[in-house]
């Protein structure tokens, strides 16, 4: 085993070699690009008989509960080991698992995670991870990856539901199923084996190498529901059935136990069995099944609200004091120095509920020294020795603005990875094409845990860079650090939280009566430029990532629109090229890749506070948080095939969020599909795509069976409420067989990113189109909607026609 140093010089270089990484379209990676060969086929099995369109009728009603039970089943008898004997290979397998919770009367689950730190990971340097963070939860995810260790397993062979048809989820002898304890209905999953087993070396000899068996969901669970995994006729690559470990087997069948821990758990264990029988799943063919609880909607958002209502009450309901450091008219902008007429750089004070000074990078949550209830319940204080943070911001007003001085939208813009606030407002040119365009006025803060802060590099503009905020590259020596030692996984998902704190609070200065307009900055002869009637949001990649949370916890933005979004990092991380120059760190200090895949379905229990995937749920109509507006929208735009932030979890949201879509979404191929969102004709380009690149073009332009199941399409225009709209630039090729410079192959099937071989990276594309920014407006306004400006086809970017012409 090679013995890494991972001290402040290595952590220094990482950094450096980071600095020009973040969010750009190309990659240098090499190697095979697909663990699946887009020409094998997968077994027979029918499809769900549905019925044509359909489902695009039903699929959105909610299933109501058949049965009930009493809040903390699944919880372990006391005593319970630190491992789990069902999966001998890997100690803390299966995950997510309710044998690693405990009883706890405060939460709303009435269980609380419980994971013992003498089993938890270990990197490199012998230092477990330190569970403390997650033990606060009452429950798991609702969107963390599904995992164990089947050896031999051969997923074809079995006829596991493959992504590519998550359609057989709901096949009635589909061998891996996901079932609701409350409605017995199977869930929407696919099922999928580690690609990634060689990427860091095993820690030992005789450690298992893998690959794990992960079963994602297709659309985010219910939070505080019990749900049951199911395994059975598992099949190995001779076609012969796997025998279920003996424990497992013990308890199916009736066999003497080894232990009285174990025979303590077998009321558990035949209560599973029941509720799988009462859901048509019979005991006798079973590999393996287990139960798990995800995290209640009050534990996954509690805190955020909790610092969101202390720091208004702390503001009297009004906007947060601020001041303006520095007014320039008429900036050297680049291509926007036309459009853009002013620029104002200034800090709002927000409250701070972390324990470092001036809620700077590193810090934690500030939790009471000394607890009086449940770890679970515990809610952050202000930060005693800084008790507000002092935090920059900048907002540009468009030259129309300037020109004509009507009062502009206002809106919050959320800028991408490891960004900074300037994104939107200086070399961002497309901002400020639809600050222009459609008179808006977009300010913006950092995203605190996830920015690198501003450079001292602009000698006409020396308030860009604030020498506290600013310093050390903002949060990129914290990031590098915690992919060594997962320990300090919540210096990034606290930060995160304080983070949509500032743009919460920032939005109320731009809207409060005595906020920004009471200043000569947002002025013109005395009257203010800004709206303050409703406000937005617009952000693209971490924005689009970032945005759903601050949407949803806001009490006054009204509408939104994600740009690139996505969400789910544990699935997002190892399908993107961004990650590419971070996950050496990662892999070599936590080489065995069962650690790996346990670590990155852990960290989505923290990372659900900090991202789309812990609020979703709540932007789905009629279950808006506390404190918010009723029916807001939000509209998600991936861009198809983006080689950063993987589409398919942006399908995920919408089904989560239960926004319709815009069909025709796709072009068609040579390879039939079911379902309306996709072309019935072959379009050329994506048949010539087949011919020239057949090692990564599946005869389609979406590799699905049923592109985007689930999703029922928007029936009219304009259409009020959530929505998603996919913006395509293309395949790799032109319909007349030429290279397309600007399109894409669809992404692999496994769970690797789209390295070399897979076309331009149309991550950055479908903002720049002026007819996706006039579709944007026309969503972020006043009793606003989504307009067809695609004219009843697929949505197109970079001069991508979906004619078949």
């Amino acid at each position: 085993m090679r013995k890494i140093n991972w001290g402040g010089a290595i952590v220094l270089a990482w950094v450096l070699a980071l600095a020009g990484c973040m969010d750009e379209s190309d990659s240098s990676l090499a190697g095979s690009p697909t663990a699946i060969s887009p020409s094998e086929t997968l077994p027979d099995a029918a499809p769900v008989d549905i019925g044509e369109g359909s489902e695009e009728e039903t699929l959105f009603i909610r299933a109501q509960p058949v049965r009930t039970e009493p809040a903390g089943t699944g919880t372990p008898p006391a005593g319970a080991e630190r491992c789990d004997p069902l999966d001998p290979v890997y100690c803390l397998f299966p995950f997510p698992n309710n044998y690693f919770t405990t009883a706890d009367s405060q939460t709303d689950t009435k269980m609380r995670v419980n994971l013992n730190v003498l089993a938890m990971p270990k990197n490199i340097l012998g230092k477990p991870i330190d569970p403390t963070d997650w033990n606060r939860n009452d429950g798991f995810s609702p969107g963390q990856p599904i995992l164990t260790r089947v050896p031999g397993l051969d997923l074809q062979r079995t006829g596991a539901v493959p992504i590519t048809n998550i359609e057989a989820s709901l096949q009635r002898d589909q061998p891996i199923v996901l079932i609701d304890t409350l409605t017995l209905k199977k869930q929407l999953v696919w099922a999928e084996l580690d690609a990634n087993i060689t990427q860091g070396q095993l820690n030992s000899p005789t450690a298992d190498p893998g690959p794990a068996l992960i079963v994602r969901v297709a659309k985010n669970l219910e939070p505080g529901r019990r749900y049951i995994v199911a395994l059975r006729n598992l099949k190995n690559s001779a076609g012969e059935t796997i025998e279920p470990t003996a424990v497992f087997k013990a308890y199916r069948d009736g066999l003497p136990l080894a232990s009285a821990t174990q025979n303590a758990r077998k009321p558990l264990m035949e209560n599973i069995f029941s509720v799988l029988g009462l859901a048509g799943v019979e005991r006798e063919n079973l590999y393996l099944a287990w139960d798990f609880t995800v995290a209640s909607g009050r534990n996954l958002t509690e805190r955020v609200l909790h610092i969101r209502d202390q720091s208004i009450d702390a503001t009297a309901n009004k906007s947060p004091n601020f001041t303006i450091d520095a007014i320039v008219d008429n900036p050297e902008n680049g291509s926007a120095t036309d459009i853009t007429a002013r620029r104002i750089r200034g800090h709002i004070d927000v409250p701070c509920f972390l324990n470092s000074p001036n809620c700077l990078s590193g810090g934690t949550y500030n939790y009471p020294l000394v607890p009086t209830g449940s770890p679970a319940t515990e809610l952050p204080q202000r930060n005693p020795l800084t008790p507000n943070a002092s935090v920059p911001f900048i907002c540009s007003i468009a030259r129309k603005s300037i020109d004509t001085g009507e009062p502009a939208r206002a809106s919050l813009y959320g800028h991408g990875l490891l960004g900074s606030r300037d994104e939107g407002n200086t070399y961002d040119l497309n901002v400020r094409v639809m600050a222009e365009r459609h008179n808006f006025l977009f300010c913006m803060v950092d995203w605190a845990g996830l920015a690198t802060g501003n450079l001292p590099d602009d000698q006409n503009d020396n308030r860009k860079y604030d020498p506290l905020w600013d310093a050390a590259g903002g949060d990129i020596a914290n990031t590098v650090l915690m992919l060594t030692d997962f320990s300090g996984f919540p210096r990034l998902t606290d930060r995160l939280q304080q983070g949509f704190l500032h743009f919460t609070m920032r939005g109320r200065a731009m809207i409060s009566e005595n906020g920004f307009c009471t200043h000569p900055a947002f002025q013109k002869d005395g009257k203010c430029l800004i709206d303050r009637s409703e406000l937005f949001y617009d952000g693209n990649s971490q924005g689009g990532i970032n945005g759903g949370p601050v949407t949803a916890i806001s009490p006054d933005i009204q509408a939104a629109t994600l740009g690139v979004p996505g969400m789910a990092y544990s699935t997002l991380l190892q399908r993107s090229v961004d990650f590419a120059p971070y996950a050496p760190a990662f892999y070599e200090s936590y080489p065995a890749s069962l650690d790996q895949q346990f670590i990155l379905s852990l960290i989505q229990m923290l990372w659900d506070r900090g991202e789309n995937n812990g609020y979703a749920w709540s932007l789905a109509p009629g279950k808006e948080l506390p404190g918010t507006r009723l029916n807001k929208r939000v509209l998600l735009i991936p861009a198809f095939a983006d080689h950063q932030v993987y589409m398919n979890t942006a399908e995920i949201m919408a089904r989560t969020i239960e926004a319709p879509l815009q069909c025709p979404a796709v072009v068609g191929g040579p390879s039939p599909q079911r379902g309306r969102a996709v072309l019935k004709q072959a379009h050329p380009a994506v048949r010539a795509e087949q011919e020239q690149f057949p090692n990564v073009s599946f005869g389609r332009r979406h590799p699905d069976d049923h592109p985007y199941f689930g999703l029922p399409c928007i029936k009219k225009h304009p259409h009020a409420g959530n929505a998603l709209t996919v913006w395509d630039s293309g395949p790799m090729t032109n319909a007349d067989g030429s290279l397309n410079p600007n399109g894409s192959a669809p992404p692999p099937l496994d769970n690797r990113p789209m390295a070399t071989g897979y076309g331009a990276d149309p991550h950055g594309h479908p903002r720049n189109e002026e007819k996706n920014m006039d579709m944007k407006a026309a969503f972020l306004k006043k009793q606003g909607a989504l307009i067809d400006v695609c004219n009843g086809m697929p949505c197109t970017s970079r001069g991508f026609n979906p004619a078949l012409k």
